[in-house]
């Protein structure tokens, strides 16, 4: 397959080490995203006007999310918090089940609006091993493991109709689809989709467009690529980067691509070659997305 070479923009020079998790916002028009770590940094920008905010966090961050007010969650190593951008007030709403052995990671909300949510094994990223973190649910205040012996969980996403959830474990270069059920959130008969080669690089965020792709980000691939609902890659899109993290569908009409970057694992020489590298950019017209679900909490007795 010949790689598509569209026009691709540099929306921000973040320098991010670590970015991540870009959510666009269709009430606010703008754009929020994530620095995870080294800075643990919360961004908002509006790119009509340029104008940008930004607040620093107190642990690595992993991802954020909007509910039907606007309000601001944010997922930390340690828990699901509630997160007051005037005061940078955090409110627990569920701590991390494992913090001994995981830190929360990358998480999205169904179509329904409950929250699922990945881990980072402790172990791999002191010693190197694999397994030993999870994908949770978030059910009234606790996470409930769905999906066990995970490395780097990445990829979460669902179907339009929401019948079929969306993941990957960084790793095990594949992505496996569920039947979901809408009604309970209940996840069944995993296989899986598609699989990749270590050396294309690594399977990272994803977006479902309009149509049912699965846009997925190849770390160290620098490309993004659209697999049907089939599982058949279909495109592929040429970056100036080597190392995207995720695609998230934004703009006035959703059919703006914004793509997160990352420095993650480069030495100062090889940023200064690539210094592109922990930016945000921005590719138009390249499918119809969704509007991204918000999230809908239980109520908490107080």
């Amino acid at each position: 397959m010949t790689p598509e070479t569209p026009t691709v923009e540099c929306l921000y020079r973040a320098a991010n080490y670590l970015g991540e998790s870009p959510l666009w916002s269709v009430t606010e028009q703008e754009l929020y995203w994530i620095n995870c770590e080294r800075e643990p940094t919360l961004f908002r920008l509006d790119p009509a006007s340029g104008a940008l905010r930004q607040w620093p966090l107190p642990e690595r961050i992993g991802g954020v999310y909007l509910d039907a007010s606007d309000r601001l969650y944010v997922a930390l190593a340690s828990g699901i918090y509630g997160f007051d951008p005037e005061t940078s007030a955090l409110d627990l709403i569920a701590a991390n089940p494992h913090p001994d052995t995981v830190m929360l990671h990358e998480g999205k909300c169904d179509r329904q609006g409950r929250l699922w949510i990945g881990s980072l094994s402790k172990r791999l990223v002191s010693h190197g091993e694999t397994g030993g973190a999870y994908i949770y649910r978030l059910d009234g205040d606790t996470l409930v493991p769905q999906i066990s012996d995970i490395s780097v969980a990445n990829g979460l996403a669902w179907s339009p109709d929401g019948s079929r959830m969306y993941h990957t474990d960084t790793l095990a270069s594949r992505v496996w689809v569920h039947d979901y059920d809408t009604a309970t959130g209940a996840i069944a008969n995993p296989r899986v989709l598609f699989a990749i080669t270590p050396e294309e690089g690594g399977l990272d965020g994803a977006a479902v467009d309009a149509e049912g792709g699965y846009w997925t980000a190849l770390f160290k691939g620098g490309c993004l690529r659209r697999y049907t609902p089939e599982g058949v890659l279909d495109r592929e899109i040429a970056l100036p980067i080597s190392q995207p993290t995720m695609p998230a569908f934004g703009g006035p009409d959703l059919t703006t691509l914004f793509v997160t970057t990352t420095r993650h694992g480069k030495s100062a020489e090889d940023v200064e070659r690539e210094p592109g590298l922990g930016d945000l950019y921005t590719i138009a017209g390249l499918a119809q997305g969704l509007p991204e679900p918000r999230l809908k909490l239980e109520p908490r007795a107080r």
